[in-house]
């Protein structure tokens, strides 16, 4: 694991642990955030993302991808994507270059989805 991996790991921990106090406090985030120092939107984003890890819908996990074994180059190509939230996402090109593919990739891996 990187740094950066280690480093959002830690903050990712520290946020899990302040969502629990504040559940069992019985402040408003607002009271609890301010209590602690902590930025409202931060608390917010890392509950989310504390949230979506306890589901088991975390963006950092690899799922199986199936190829199809031969590729006609005469036949309309695409490309569907199906996230864990139940999401699907149809790209359909006739020239879906690797480019593409890679930013679309970022940009989900950046992405809350």
């Amino acid at each position: 694991m990187n740094g950066v991996c280690m480093k959002r790991e830690a903050t990712r921990q520290y946020f899990q642990k302040h969502c629990a106090k504040q559940k069992k406090s019985g402040l408003t985030i607002a009271s609890y955030c301010q209590k602690y120092d902590i930025k409202i939107s931060q608390f917010y984003y890392w509950k989310k993302q504390v949230e979506t890890v306890s589901r088991g819908l975390s963006k950092q996990t690899f799922q199986k991808v199936t190829l199809s074994p031969t590729i006609d180059p005469s036949e309309k190509m695409g490309l569907t994507i199906t996230l864990p939230n139940g999401i699907i996402l149809n790209h359909h090109s006739q020239k879906c270059t690797i480019s593409e593919l890679s930013l679309l990739i970022q940009e989900l891996w950046r992405s809350d989805v």
